[in-house]
């Protein structure tokens, strides 16, 4: 009995142990690298972006974007949000295909914003597309989707 009451006192040690972890790795800011580059200009440079583990795109585009000035129209609710336009160029502006995408790493993103978790480390790009169906493999003759966040 004394030998089965030490496993089972190690086992929840090492259950409260991993908890503990658990629970401190979530409260630490992660960190990402966010860049919006309009039609004609940078609107905003690259910049370190913190944020809580689980937090999405949006959330995280929004924030830095007001923190440097930056307005931010977003249409949509809930997972279904997407940015229209940012500092006065909206989707549209520039041709009925014209709008914002955006990369993660350098490589086009077909969900949209409003679900994308951004994990630590990430390179994101929002660009203003004359076409966006050009980023994607889309044949905008048949647009399947609303790609990724315009």
């Amino acid at each position: 009995m004394r030998k089965f009451t030490s496993v089972l006192l190690i086992i929840f040690c090492a259950a409260l142990l991993v908890t503990l972890t658990s629970c401190s790795d979530a409260g630490e800011l992660l960190t990402a690298t966010i860049q919006i580059i309009g039609h004609d200009r940078v609107m905003l440079s690259a910049t370190q972006a913190e944020f809580a583990h689980g937090e999405t795109l949006l959330a995280i585009t929004k924030r830095m974007a007001r923190k440097d000035g930056i307005t931010v129209l977003v249409s949509g609710i809930e997972m279904n949000a997407r940015i229209e336009g940012f500092d006065g160029m909206y989707s549209g502006d520039k041709g009925q295909n014209s709008g914002w995408v955006y990369f993660v790493n350098g490589e086009p993103e077909m969900a949209g914003c409003a679900a994308c978790e951004v994990k630590a480390g990430d390179r994101i790009e929002w660009k203003f597309a004359d076409d966006i169906y050009t980023h994607y493999d889309i044949d905008d003759a048949h647009p399947t989707g609303s790609g990724g966040a315009i």
